[in-house]
């Protein structure tokens, strides 16, 4: 054998030694406590009532830009049933929270119904993305919403379960039925 091929030899036993002693890499750390599922259909829920989005007024879903769904989720709950959610309670959940964050989802618990000045108020005022409240309580809000440039979430589910402030959420719509409402799988990503 020739001094190259020694040296060869030699350089390729060393690597194989250091790849099969190295130390493995530390797991990354978790950068969320939990994710949440609040889609109605993977609860079991009837047909028909699925969790989806519908766009702005004279918009479709696949126009809303893919940023527009990855944002923070403002949970307001805790109402007595029927109760209209009015400026009073954005008032007392930013004296908690601080500030409603622009860009945001604001979910209201399900038997709550908003009101017009607290649509219009959090449309303008706080620049959020989107209102998520019980359709069959909140038609003319969801309407307004869509009218003011939100996009509206119907039929969430377990948002009570969910902190009032401090997660994310991952909106997912099926684009592809290309109208004013899809279907949407969302999830809530816990910090």
């Amino acid at each position: 054998m020739n001094s190259k091929t020694i040296a060869i030899a030699a350089g390729l036993y060393f690597a194989i030694f250091l790849l099969a002693h190295r130390t493995p890499p530390e797991p990354a750390k978790q950068m969320f406590s939990g994710v949440h599922d609040l889609s109605t259909a993977t609860h079991g829920k009837a047909r028909g009532s699925s969790t989806y989005v519908s766009a702005p007024e004279g918009e479709t879903v696949s126009q809303i830009t893919p940023d527009r769904f990855v944002v923070p989720l403002v949970v307001l709950d805790g109402f007595a049933p029927r109760h209209v959610v009015d400026l009073n309670d954005v008032a007392e959940w930013e004296q908690r929270h601080g500030t409603v964050p622009a860009g945001s989802l604001v979910a209201v618990q399900s038997d709550a119904v908003v009101s017009d000045g607290t649509v219009e108020f959090l449309a303008r005022a706080r620049r959020i993305y989107g209102l998520s409240a019980d359709p069959a309580r909140n038609v003319d809000a969801l309407k307004n919403a869509r009218h003011a440039g939100l996009y509206t979430v119907g039929n969430l589910d377990e948002v009570v379960t969910i902190p009032n402030a401090g997660s994310i959420v991952v909106i997912s719509p099926n684009v592809g039925e290309n109208g004013a409402s899809a279907p949407a799988r969302i999830y809530s990503l816990l910090r």
